[in-house]
C-alpha cells in the first residue's frame, strides 16, 4: 500500500511538472497548481528524505530501490532548482547609492479596518507604500493623517472595483491613473496609477498594479483559462507602458500570479524581483492568517539593487500580507 502510494504521488508530480515544462499554465489544471509547486515539490522532497529510506529499508530490493528512487527524483530536482536557492544565505551586494524602502500592500477594500491598515503602515516605515483596493474611508484618513509621515500623497477610488494610494517620502513630480470607473474590469487594459518621483534629482517611475482574476466563486482565487487570458492581457500591457519609460522603474504590486506563472516570467525578463534576489524562504504573502501563496511583489530595473527583501509579519485586517524591501538606487547607472 505504501509503494503504491508513493507511486501515484510520484506520477501526479511528475505529470504536473511535465504539463509545466509544456506550456507553463495553458492547462488550467496546472494553473492551479502552479500556485502550489512550492508545495507540491516540497512533498516530493519529504518523501524521498524520510519515507523513502525506511521503505528501502525494509524493503532491500535493488530494482525497487531505483524505481522508488527515479520516480521521485524529478520532484526533488525541481525543488532544488526552483526553490533551493531561497534558503541559502544570499548577502546584499557591495554598491553605493540612494538607499530607501518600499512596501506594496493589498488593504482589502471594504473589509480593512482603518486602525489597523494604519497601523501596519506606520509599522513598515517604508519610504514608498503602495496601497491596492482602497476604499472610502481610508482615502479619507489618507487625505487628514500620515501627513507628517508622507507628505506626498496620490490615490483614487472606483467604487465596487478597486483603488489605489501612493504614499512617498519623496516628492511626486507627475502621476497619470488608468482607473475606469465604467469598466466592467474583464479586458485586457492594465489598470495602474504611474508616478514619476524624484529621488534627490533622480527622477524614478513608480507603477502601482493589481491586475484583475474576475468572475471567480467566492473565496476562489485561481485562473480560469479565460481568467487567465486576461491577467495575461494585461500584464503585457503594463510590460509594454515600462518598456517605453525612460527612467529607472519600479512596480509594486499585487500580480495575482505565483512565480511558476507565465505573467510572472514574463515580468522577471525585463525586471528583477526583490523578494526573489534577496527575500529568505518561500515569501509567502496571502491568505494573511495561513498565508499558501505568494503573489505581491516588488519589481525594479537594473539602475536599482535589492539589499533586503521580507514578507511584514501582519496584514492588519487584510487577507494579504505586505511585502517590505529595501532597495538602493545606485550611484552609476546607465
Amino acid at each position: 500500500m505504501l509503494i503504491t502510494g508513493i507511486a501515484l504521488w510520484g506520477s501526479f508530480i511528475n505529470g504536473y511538472l511535465g504539463g509545466h515544462a509544456v506550456c507553463r499554465d495553458c492547462i488550467p489544471p496546472i494553473a492551479v497548481l502552479n500556485h502550489f509547486a512550492h508545495w507540491v515539490t516540497l512533498a516530493a522532497l519529504a518523501v524521498f528524505v524520510f519515507i523513502v529510506p525506511v521503505l528501502l529499508w525494509v524493503k532491500k530490493s535493488r530494482r525497487l530501490r531505483l524505481l522508488i528512487t527515479g520516480w521521485l527524483l524529478p520532484g526533488v530536482i525541481a525543488f532544488g532548482w526552483w526553490y533551493g536557492p531561497a534558503f541559502l544565505p544570499r548577502p546584499a551586494p557591495d554598491v553605493e547609492g540612494l538607499e530607501f524602502t518600499a512596501a506594496t500592500y493589498n488593504v482589502m477594500g471594504f473589509g480593512a479596518d482603518p486602525a489597523e491598515t494604519f497601523a501596519a503602515i506606520q509599522a513598515m516605515n517604508a519610504d514608498l507604500v503602495a496601497l491596492q483596493e482602497l476604499r472610502p474611508t481610508l482615502e479619507h484618513k489618507l487625505q487628514t493623517e500620515l501627513v507628517n509621515e508622507y507628505p506626498y500623497r496620490i490615490s483614487q477610488v472606483v467604487q465596487g472595483l478597486d483603488g489605489y494610494a501612493l504614499l512617498s517620502r519623496y516628492p511626486i513630480l507627475d502621476y497619470r491613473i488608468e482607473l475606469d470607473e465604467d469598466s466592467e474590469y474583464r479586458n485586457g487594459d492594465p489598470r495602474y496609477v504611474r508616478a514619476l518621483i524624484d529621488f534627490n534629482g533622480q527622477a524614478v517611475v513608480v507603477y502601482i498594479f493589481h491586475p484583475t482574476i474576475p468572475d471567480l466563486p467566492p473565496r476562489l482565487y485561481f485562473p480560469t483559462t479565460y481568467n487567465d487570458e486576461i491577467l495575461w492581457q494585461q500584464v503585457k500591457g503594463l510590460v509594454n507602458l515600462m518598456r517605453a519609460d525612460y527612467a529607472p522603474v519600479l512596480v509594486l504590486c499585487d500580480c495575482n500570479a505565483t512565480p511558476r506563472s507565465r505573467q510572472y516570467a514574463l515580468l522577471h525578463q525585463y525586471l528583477n524581483e526583490a523578494y526573489g534576489e534577496r527575500g529568505w524562504g518561500f515569501g509567502l504573502t496571502f491568505p494573511a492568517d495561513r498565508p499558501m501563496i505568494r503573489i505581491d511583489y516588488v519589481w525594479y530595473s537594473d539602475a536599482f539593487e535589492a539589499l533586503e527583501a521580507k514578507v511584514w509579519s501582519t496584514g492588519g485586517t487584510s487577507d494579504h500580507r505586505p511585502l517590505w524591501a529595501r532597495l538602493i538606487l545606485k550611484k552609476d547607472h546607465s
